[in-house]
């Protein structure tokens, strides 16, 4: 055979085995990962109140299919291969209209996108700066938020909260978890905040 000949059919095998190395790497599934209410149910109930949770604001780095990590420098990292099975926006107020429905007590709690009511007695509206994990091991819920009286259309509560935990480390199923905790701990400020105006209120 030739040498050039040789050289080219050395070349092409080089760059058949790059790509089916690089076919390779892009065929690692990914995983989808939903969170979810955690809430334990109440042991006492309240009046039944009516409650619309949400809208829920976010940044636009956050309300996306991959689950994010936020470096001390500044730099945020996206994980191709641990995804959200649905968007956060959707999937927040819906975990934390059914941790309220369990802690308050009442089966009408519901996200802002199952309303089917104008009589409501209490809206939920909040803006979350953060919802992710540092490279410190950290996993933070950064969050503003009020408790309005939609009929009186005024806001009777407001607060700054912020929230942290353990991520788990690597374990993807062990964040999740850990995000939802912090969700929970959020949805118990809540709770408490509309069974304090319950009981005061006439």
């Amino acid at each position: 055979m030739h040498p050039f000949q040789r050289t080219n059919s050395g070349l092409l095998l080089l760059f058949l085995l790059l790509s089916l190395g690089g076919c390779v790497r892009d065929t690692k599934p990914a995983n989808f990962f939903l969170l979810g209410p955690t809430a334990p149910p109440a042991t006492q109930r309240t009046q039944d109140p009516i409650v619309l949770v949400g809208p829920i604001a976010m940044p636009h780095h956050l309300d996306r299919p991959q689950i994010v990590t936020r470096h001390a420098s500044g730099r945020i990292q996206f994980d191709e291969f641990a995804r959200w099975a649905e968007p956060l926006r959707q999937t927040v107020p819906s975990v934390v209209a059914g941790n309220l429905s369990q802690l308050v007590g009442s089966e009408r709690i519901v996200p802002y996108l199952n309303i089917k009511t104008t009589e409501i007695d209490y809206r939920v509206v909040a803006i979350i700066s953060r919802f992710d994990v540092d490279d410190s091991g950290q996993v933070l819920l950064d969050v503003k938020w009020s408790l309005a009286r939609p009929a009186e259309e005024t806001h009777i509560f407001a607060r700054q909260s912020t929230y942290r935990g353990d991520a788990g480390g690597d374990n993807k199923e062990k964040l999740v978890a850990a995000m939802n905790s912090l969700l929970l701990r959020w949805s118990e400020d809540i709770a408490d905040e509309i069974r304090r105006r319950q009981s005061t209120e006439p």
